[in-house]
C-alpha cells in the first residue's frame, strides 16, 4: 500500500494544493517495463503526465504534451486514467507514453499553472509493490 501524502506536506514539497490545477510529471527509461523479446527498444523514454484542471484544460494540455512528443520523433500513448479528486471539483487525467524524445525537449512555456517533476512517479516493476496507477489513485485521495 502506498502511503497517502498529506495536503499540507504536498504543499510544502511542491508549493501547491493537489486539490489546485497543476502538471506532476516525470521520466524513465523505457527499457525492462515489460517490454521483452525483439520489440524491446532500449532508447525509448516512457513521460508520464497527471494533469488537474477542469476539463477543457486538462484535454488540451495533455493533447499538447502528447503532440510536442510526437513532433520530437514520435509517441506512443501506454495508459489514459481519468478519475476524480477527492474533496474537489476537479479531475486528473494520467497519461504515459513512450517516445524516442529525450527529457529536457518538452516546451513548458505555454503551459499556465504550475509544473512540477515528480520522481515517485515511474512505472513499479518489482513483484508486490504497488504500481503508479495506485500511486497517482492515493495521492489525490483515491
Amino acid at each position: 500500500m502506498v502511503k497517502k501524502i498529506s495536503p499540507e506536506i504536498l504543499r510544502m514539497k511542491i508549493g501547491v494544493s493537489r486539490r489546485e490545477p497543476h502538471i506532476r510529471w516525470n521520466w524513465e527509461r523505457a527499457e525492462g517495463l515489460g517490454m521483452d523479446g525483439p520489440e524491446r527498444d532500449n532508447s525509448l523514454v516512457r513521460y508520464h503526465f497527471v494533469v488537474l484542471d477542469d476539463r477543457r484544460y486538462r484535454n488540451r494540455i495533455m493533447n499538447m504534451l502528447a503532440n510536442d512528443l510526437r513532433d520530437r520523433g514520435g509517441a506512443e500513448e501506454i495508459r489514459r486514467i481519468e478519475e476524480t479528486v477527492k474533496g474537489s471539483g476537479y479531475k486528473y487525467l494520467f497519461c504515459s507514453f513512450d517516445s524516442p524524445a529525450g527529457p529536457g525537449v518538452l516546451d513548458w512555456n505555454p503551459i499556465k499553472i504550475p509544473v512540477i517533476q515528480d520522481k515517485n512517479l515511474y512505472e513499479r516493476v518489482r513483484k508486490g509493490a504497488p504500481g503508479i496507477e495506485e500511486y497517482v489513485a492515493n495521492l489525490y485521495g483515491g
